[in-house]
């Protein structure tokens, strides 16, 4: 949970079989997409532009 004054978020997994949530490590990236064996990541680059990856599933 982050303080509902600071501009700090926390990434929280939930699994949906149990409802028991779990917050990830800071600076852990979610996926903006899912794809057919893929997901696709955004990231701003510091006023420089937008970075779109696309990774694999293993």
């Amino acid at each position: 949970m982050t303080h509902p004054e600071s501009s700090a978020r926390s990434v929280v997994e939930l699994d949906a079989s149990t409802g028991s949530p779990k917050v990830l490590s800071e600076g852990t990236l979610l996926p903006a997409a899912t794809l057919d064996g893929a997901a696709l990541f955004t990231q701003r680059e510091n006023g420089t532009g937008l970075r779109l990856s696309v990774r694999l599933e293993k």
